[in-house]
C-alpha cells in the first residue's frame, strides 16, 4: 500500500499546485519559490504527467542566455511528451536578453 507523504524543504514554499490538460492526459503543475539564503528568491515550475501519461523519466529544461524567466512552454512540451519536467528563473527576473 502506498502512502502519501508530504515533505517540503525548509527553504521552499509551494505557491500553487493544480491539474493541467496536456496532450495524452493530465499533469500536475507545481510552482515553488526557493529561498536557500536570505537574499535569494528562485522561482521553480514542475510539471508531472499523471498516471499512464508519465513515461517514468525526468527532464530539466534550460532557458539559456541570461535566463530570468521560467521556460513554461518548454516544460509543458516535455510533459506532453510524457516527461516529468522542471525549470527555474535562476533566481532573477528578466526577459532573458538583458541582465537585471
Amino acid at each position: 500500500m502506498r502512502r502519501h507523504v508530504s515533505r517540503q524543504p525548509p527553504h521552499a514554499e509551494i505557491t500553487a499546485a493544480k491539474p493541467v490538460a496536456v496532450k495524452g492526459g493530465q499533469a500536475c503543475q507545481i510552482n515553488l519559490i526557493s529561498r536557500p539564503t536570505s537574499d535569494s528568491e528562485i522561482k521553480i515550475e514542475v510539471m508531472i504527467p499523471i498516471g499512464a501519461a508519465w513515461n517514468g523519466k525526468f527532464v530539466q529544461v534550460g532557458n539559456g542566455g541570461l535566463a530570468g524567466s521560467i521556460p513554461a512552454a518548454q516544460i509543458k512540451l516535455r510533459a506532453e511528451e510524457g516527461y516529468a519536467s522542471a525549470g527555474t528563473d535562476d533566481g532573477h527576473g528578466g526577459n532573458g536578453r538583458t541582465a537585471i
